[in-house]
């Protein structure tokens, strides 16, 4: 009925989360293979914090 739909909850929340920590070992090849071939990271030390 129009009445149940109103009660209803607009969507069921899930606190169960399928997480996995990524390790140089889990990446997958193809990943891999751009993280090599992209630019160095610029030296974000020599930055200020301003």
């Amino acid at each position: 009925s129009l009445q149940d739909i109103n009660m209803r909850k607009a969507f069921k929340s899930s606190t169960i989360q399928d997480q996995q920590v990524v390790s140089r070992n889990s990446i997958p090849n193809p990943v891999l293979e751009l993280y090599h071939r992209g630019d160095k990271p610029p030296p974000l030390n020599i930055l200020s914090p301003y």
